[in-house]
């Protein structure tokens, strides 16, 4: 594996998922085709792994894990070595050497946006798509909160789930490297998801995007009623608009975000405007078709303070994720019991 820590997104591509982790890799292949996606840089794996050697905390959390052999699928043991992973991370400093070379990326990337200290949003990245299993941190500001930040992402991929996931699988004393990318914070107006197909109707023809005001974290983290709109691809066409009741938003502050109510006059009118929508589906339809047709889920903003069309971003895409059938997903297996089926079934849902 390459030794470099750093990399910028725009010397990144697809074929780099081995060096970043697949949503830095993605993100970095959405540049290399001209697609709006917040500048920054990437940690690669090797410097999780350079961290993990540096400071000794390979062998200390190899040492947790390994007792977990006997037991695979056992949560309470999961959540128990997680706990000491997770304190063993955070207690360690990052080495000299990786700090440095992070504190001048950031330093170059705030003076792109002529800031000292410009807002970014922190993202773990995996090798393989965990969808909300490894940690995201929006909104850090400083070298001391980013280098935080960085610590947990790492440490995240030591999370209950995914521990019981290698014990299950047998690979309890396996450590996957992670990488974080680091990107400019984009203060949303609205923000969400897209779906480049229906997925409930079998539909590939048709765009499913689900939005709220705010940053992001509400709608993928299921936390909102959200707007819902279908706007079919040939056409650009709005076949459906539902407008929820967005009683609640996710907005940054001085240090990372909170969750606050929406103005109630905000609460039952669209965040999204038919030209926004158009637009968003636009850049879909470019990022479906450079992977070669697979529906992809991508996560978009609305930036504040710019005018439309500069003001839509593209946050993330992965492949789809479709939906196991209900036979597949809560039947036990012959031979199960009650207590090991529930394990695997959390597992299932949250480590796919």
């Amino acid at each position: 594996m390459d030794s470099r820590v750093i990399f910028w997104l725009s010397e990144l591509g697809r074929e780099d998922v081995l060096r970043v982790g697949q949503k830095c890799a993605f993100l970095a292949e959405m540049v290399q085709i001209g697609l709006p996606v917040p500048p920054g840089f990437v940690l690669s794996l090797s410097a999780f792994d350079s961290f993990m050697e540096t400071t000794s905390a390979r062998e200390e959390i190899s040492g947790y894990l390994s007792k977990l052999k006997e037991k695979p699928g056992d949560l309470q043991l999961a959540e128990a070595a997680s706990r000491r992973i997770y304190r063993a991370i955070k207690k360690r400093e990052v080495p000299q050497e990786i700090r440095r070379q992070v504190e001048a990326s950031y330093q170059k990337l705030s003076q792109q946006f002529g800031a000292d200290e410009t807002p970014v949003s922190v993202r773990s990245s995996g090798r393989q798509s965990h969808p909300g299993l490894f940690d995201t941190y929006l909104n850090i500001k400083g070298n001391r909160a980013l280098l935080r930040s960085i610590k947990y992402c790492w440490a995240s991929m030591f999370s209950p789930r995914a521990i019981a996931t290698l014990t299950r699988k047998g690979l309890a004393a396996q450590i996957e490297p992670i990488a974080v990318g680091v990107q400019k914070m984009i203060l949303a107006r609205s923000a969400g998801v897209l779906f480049t197909a229906d997925l409930i109707g079998n539909d590939p023809s048709l765009a499913v995007i689900e939005a709220n005001w705010g940053l992001g974290e509400g709608v993928v983290q299921a936390q909102v009623n959200p707007d819902k709109f279908v706007v079919s691809k040939e056409t650009l066409s709005v076949k459906e608009k539902r407008i929820g009741q967005k009683t609640c938003q996710v907005v940054a502050i001085e240090q990372g975000t909170r969750v606050e109510a929406v103005p109630e006059e905000k609460q039952a009118i669209p965040c999204l405007s038919d030209e926004e929508l158009t637009h968003l589906v636009k850049l879909a339809k470019q990022v479906e078709l450079h992977y070669g047709g697979i529906p992809q889920d991508i996560e978009w903003a609305v930036d504040a303070e710019l005018p439309f069309p500069e003001n839509i971003f593209l946050i993330q895409t992965r492949p789809v994720v479709a939906p196991s059938p209900p036979k597949k997903k809560f039947s036990k297996p012959l031979g199960k019991g009650d207590a090991e089926h529930i394990a695997d079934l959390l597992i299932e849902r949250f480590y796919r």
